[in-house]
C-alpha cells in the first residue's frame, strides 16, 4: 500500500515537472522576449507609426512596413524594461520606444512612445498613450522634451 501510494507521488511530481513549460533566463540574467514575442513588437511599433504619423512619406512607410527595425532591449526583470525600434532613413529615424512588461497587452503595463529624429536636430516627440483613441497625440521638439525629462 505504502508503495503504491509513493509510486502514485513520485509519478504525479513527475507528470508536473513534465508539465511545466519554463523559459530559459537569457545573457541578461532574466527572462528574455522570444522571438514570436519580438516580432509583436515590431507589428504594434509600425502600427503605431502608420497610425501616429500623418505627415509620413509612402516610400518611407514602405521602408517601415518592409524592413526589419535595429532593435535594442534592456532588461531590468523577467521580460521588464525598455525595447527601442529604430528605422535609419537618409535623414531621418523613426523610432518607437516600450516600457514595462515587454510581453504584455494590457495598456497599463505597456507604455509605447514614437517619436521622429530629423537631420536638423529637430525631434518631435509622440505619446500616442494607452489608446490613441482616448487622448490627443502630444507633440514637443527636442528642446521641450529634454526639458521636459529634467523635470
Amino acid at each position: 500500500m505504502k508503495i503504491k501510494m509513493l509510486a502514485g507521488i513520485v509519478g504525479a511530481f513527475f507528470m508536473l515537472l513534465v508539465g511545466c513549460e519554463s523559459r530559459p533566463v537569457g545573457s541578461s540574467g532574466f527572462v528574455e522576449l522570444n522571438d514570436s514575442e519580438k516580432a509583436e513588437l515590431v507589428r504594434i511599433a509600425r502600427n503605431v507609426i502608420q497610425q501616429e504619423d500623418s505627415e509620413i512619406q509612402r516610400n518611407q512607410l514602405n521602408y517601415i512596413l518592409n524592413s526589419e527595425p535595429e532593435m535594442r532591449i534592456f532588461y531590468r526583470g523577467d521580460c521588464y524594461g525598455r525595447a527601442t525600434l529604430t528605422w535609419q532613413l537618409p535623414r531621418k529615424y523613426f523610432r518607437v520606444s516600450f516600457s514595462g512588461l515587454l510581453n504584455s497587452k494590457d495598456s497599463d503595463e505597456l507604455i509605447v512612445r514614437y517619436s521622429v529624429l530629423r537631420e536638423t536636430g529637430q525631434e518631435t516627440v509622440r505619446d500616442p498613450g494607452p489608446s490613441s483613441q482616448l487622448r490627443e497625440a502630444l507633440e514637443f521638439t527636442r528642446e521641450e522634451w529634454e526639458a521636459l525629462k529634467q523635470q
